[in-house]
């Protein structure tokens, strides 16, 4: 009896630890902060004021240029460690558009080079996104 006390308690840490884990896909469903961008050649430009949302599947931006607040919505995918992401094609125009999103044809992919429960960096052909939880 003594022998399987240890075994049992072993066993509940284990399923405990398993069962914490959170899977990418629910970790990236949060707000986000734009913090830092980088363009590949190294060189940075500025972030802006500019919050990203993932909710299952869905996908907003927030802008914020000039006390205005500015929204593009969509939808997203993440399979592995890519991450595409689709506006709606009414949300694609603009200057503000332009200025913050200026994804041709209103879509992006990113490879997501981190994601924890705090940060968040993306990277496409032309630049490096960084955010932090907001």
């Amino acid at each position: 009896m003594k022998s399987l006390i240890p075994k049992f308690c072993l066993l509940l840490l284990l399923c405990g630890f398993f069962s914490c884990s959170k899977s990418d896909e629910s970790i990236l469903e949060e707000k986000w902060k734009l913090i830092s961008v980088e363009n590949i050649d190294g060189t940075k430009a500025e972030a802006g004021a500019v919050f990203y949302n993932f909710q299952k599947g869905s996908f907003s931006a927030i802008c914020i240029d000039n006390d205005a607040y500015h929204s593009f919505y969509g939808n997203y995918a993440l399979n592995e460690k890519v991450l595409s992401i689709v506006i709606i094609p009414e949300n694609t125009t603009g200057e503000v558009y332009e200025k913050y999103i200026g994804w041709e044809e209103g879509s992006n992919v990113f490879v997501v080079e981190q994601l924890t429960s705090s940060r968040l960096r993306l990277r496409d052909e032309e630049r490096i996104l960084t955010f932090r939880k907001y």
